[in-house]
């Protein structure tokens, strides 16, 4: 699934010049060699626990 971005954000993230923002339930696909933080959700909805978190 794509994130919510512009072509520009797009290319940005493939050059490096910015990561992408991600959490276990979005299944967002990073792509190969891209930037990325991983928001693990403990403080919203999406919270899938220490076993899921650790292992994604």
């Amino acid at each position: 699934m794509p994130t919510p971005t512009g072509a520009d954000v797009q290319a940005a993230v493939q050059a490096g010049l910015v990561a992408r923002m991600t959490t276990p339930v979005q299944g967002n696909v990073i792509p190969p060699g891209a930037l990325y933080v991983c928001d693990n959700g403990k403080f919203g909805k999406g919270w899938p626990g220490w076993q899921t978190w650790l292992t994604c």
